[in-house]
């Protein structure tokens, strides 16, 4: 889970790094606490019943067993083996975020490849991202819990923006039994190849790079698909878990304090208490639970979609809130309807220009005109365009926004190498 932390240690004084140790969210003790303190009771239990249910006959047969656990558990390679399965699934988890679409270098290609300050040629640059976001959406819903539950059906994809209802009819006539995340990007080829007969992209070198761009980009969604199909050995994963488990089975057992008085070596301290074996299991057990845990979903991670607001305004100074009439989403005049938060609601900057507005989570706004203030001018709204309106009623599943998306007037391109 990544949160971030170095704020509360930026500055190296005396104990500063104890701020660290309190936190909850995104900690070890929130992932481990519960197998921790199954542990712990179990231990006691033992413990317990050596102490005051055994028979002495009982008793001194336990504490042979005691020792024998204690001689042998240390045979069980625990540090080398998860020593090694730390390692690959650490550069697993680095690798996979290298191979993460981001879209930044894709909207420098696109604004400075794809020309034309009218309304034509912001609509080829708006679209040309849009596709591009999709298939970025179709692959992480497929790999990713928290995407899926934010998209669980393609209708989502539709009320969010990423694709129309004739994309749509385009995207679901072609069957296939494997991912389908590839077709915004074949659309994106035909649609900046007509660019280019338009004379909207300068020549065919701006094209090219157009293209190595998207290549690159498409590259990382596939590699995610790839990480996500083979994943590591299942078999090795078991080696791990039973490996570290047993060790510790054996541990319950083995690291028990004895009686003194029996003289049995390395048992002169009745402590009751195990303090390094907990120690132990603590790290043992955490370091394992972090790497199978790399891949769950968290609320503490830095989210993909805090950019897709950029993303939405690369063809220019007006969001998508606007249609061809000036009327407001969904048709609706200024001063109506309910905005969410920095997202779907927006303000007026001028004639034609639309920006964020911040009217809170999920509140009815008013549209101001004539505002002078620039797009994205608080940080906050950078990060909410996906975010859900606090009054839905499911947690994950947002409901739809019934506004127009802008569109190309022709679209004979679409269905280019895609029937």
């Amino acid at each position: 889970m990544t949160v971030t932390y170095t704020a509360r240690v930026a500055n190296a004084r005396f104990g500063g790094f104890y701020k660290l140790l309190l936190l909850w969210r995104g900690s070890i003790y929130k992932l481990l606490y519960k197998e921790f303190l199954a542990f712990f009771v179990t231990y006691l239990g033992l413990s317990l019943t050596y102490r005051f249910v055994l028979a002495e006959d009982q008793k001194r047969y336990f504490e042979k067993l005691v020792i024998y656990c204690d001689n042998y558990a240390n045979l069980i390679p625990v540090s080398f083996v998860l020593g090694f399965y730390v390692t690959l699934v650490v550069n697993r988890w680095w690798s996979q975020y290298s191979c993460m679409p981001m879209p930044d270098r894709l909207m420098c290609a696109i604004s400075g490849s794809v020309h034309g300050g009218d309304e034509r040629g912001r609509l080829y640059r708006r679209t040309l991202m849009r596709y591009s976001s999709l298939s970025a959406v179709l692959i992480l819903r497929s790999v990713s819990t928290a995407v899926f539950k934010r998209f669980p059906t393609i209708d989502h994809v539709v009320e969010a923006g990423f694709m129309t209802r004739e994309e749509r009819k385009k995207y679901e006539n072609l069957s296939s039994s494997y991912n389908k995340y590839w077709i915004p990007c074949v659309w994106f080829t035909n649609l900046a190849a007509q660019a280019r007969k338009e004379g909207r992209v300068r020549d065919n070198c701006a094209l090219k790079m157009l293209m190595e761009e998207l290549n690159q980009f498409r590259a990382n969604c596939s590699m995610l698909f790839h990480y996500d199909w083979i994943s590591v050995p299942l078999v090795y994963t078991q080696v791990v878990t039973i490996a570290v488990y047993s060790f510790f089975v054996a541990c319950l057992i083995g690291r028990q304090f004895l009686d003194p008085a029996q003289g049995y070596k390395g048992h002169d301290l009745d402590l009751c208490v195990p303090v390094f074996t907990l120690l132990q299991f603590f790290f043992y057990v955490g370091w394992l639970k972090v790497c199978v845990w790399e891949q769950g979903q968290d609320r503490g991670g830095a989210g993909y979609w805090g950019g897709e607001d950029s993303q939405k305004r690369v063809g220019g100074a007006e969001s998508w809130g606007r249609d061809r009439t000036g009327r407001g989403i969904g048709g609706r005049e200024p001063g109506e309807g309910r905005a969410w938060q920095g997202c779907w609601g927006v303000r007026e900057l001028g004639e034609g220009h639309w920006g964020a507005g911040s009217w809170g989570g999920g509140g009815t706004g008013s549209w101001e005109r004539g505002s002078s203030g620039p797009l994205n001018s608080h940080p906050q709204q950078r990060g909410t365009l996906l975010q859900m309106p606090p009054s839905s009623r499911h947690r994950f599943i947002s409901p739809g926004l019934p506004r127009p998306l802008p569109s190309l007037a022709h679209q004979d391109w679409m269905g280019g190498g895609v029937r």
